[in-house]
């Protein structure tokens, strides 16, 4: 299926003009990214949205006020309590599903264990949270940001390797009953299709120590996943000797 440029327009709209300050992670990213090669993947209605250094009062946090305003997004509530760094069910349409966001580890106080930060930003005179990313795992995706039709994104690279994280770490939450077992298992989906229009050669890219691991943990993962070859119609060993070359690390 292909992207709905509707919510491809919304971004450019209200955010197009502040490329130095987001870029796109998630399933949206790889769709982008695979449709760029005339592929289709699979809907996906969601935007992550990962903020680049501080936007406190800034022009870009302005324009991200408004597309949330605009969207007539609700909060999602944990524990009684307003946390701003996921809005959902917008009232209109043209608007995606859902828009999370990211921030790297230290930059905001953090809480929750330090899964959250709190960014001095207000909606409603509620101040937006957003979800704290791993450092080495936030510098090694701002190494590897592209655009995509106006859009800055990451390559299929860094994306692969971000959901071998996702994927254990989802599949943690699932077995904790946090989560839907779909949480987990569609990384393993979006691997495998990444994969298939994967040609670059980034063996000898560095990839910090985090996900390495989850990188390796995920070959026998991938090496069990028949299921996906005879779907898309492609030679597993094929993809296996592919992720075998360029992301796996010793």
């Amino acid at each position: 299926m292909k992207i709905n440029h509707q919510y491809f327009d919304t971004l450019l709209h209200f955010l197009g003009e502040y490329k130095d300050f987001f870029f796109i992670i998630g399933g949206y990213a790889a769709a982008l990214n695979i449709e760029s090669f005339e592929g289709e993947f699979r809907a996906t209605k969601d935007f992550d949205i990962v903020l680049i250094s501080k936007i406190d009062n800034s022009d870009f946090s302005k324009h991200l006020v408004d597309m949330i305003l605009e969207g007539g997004y609700y909060f999602k509530y944990t524990n009684d309590k307003r946390t701003a760094y996921r809005f959902e069910r917008p009232l209109y349409s043209g608007f995606p599903k859902t828009i999370e966001l990211f921030v790297e580890e230290g930059i905001y106080p953090q809480s929750n264990n330090n899964a959250i930060a709190s960014i001095d930003v207000e909606i409603n005179e509620e101040k937006i949270s957003a979800i704290v990313l791993n450092k080495d795992i936030y510098s090694f995706a701002t190494e590897h940001i592209i655009i995509i039709d106006g859009i800055p994104t990451l390559d299929m690279f860094s994306l692969i390797a971000l959901k071998s994280y996702a994927f254990f770490e989802n599949k943690r939450l699932f077995e904790q009953k946090k989560v839907d077992k779909n949480d987990y298992l569609k990384h393993r989906r979006d691997i495998f299709r990444l994969l298939m229009y994967f040609n670059e050669d980034y063996s000898s890219y560095p990839i910090p120590e985090i996900l390495t691991k989850s990188l390796n943990d995920f070959l026998p993962v991938l090496e069990q996943s028949q299921d996906l070859s005879k779907e898309e119609r492609v030679d597993i060993n094929s993809i296996i000797n592919l992720y075998k070359k360029v992301f796996i690390r010793h």
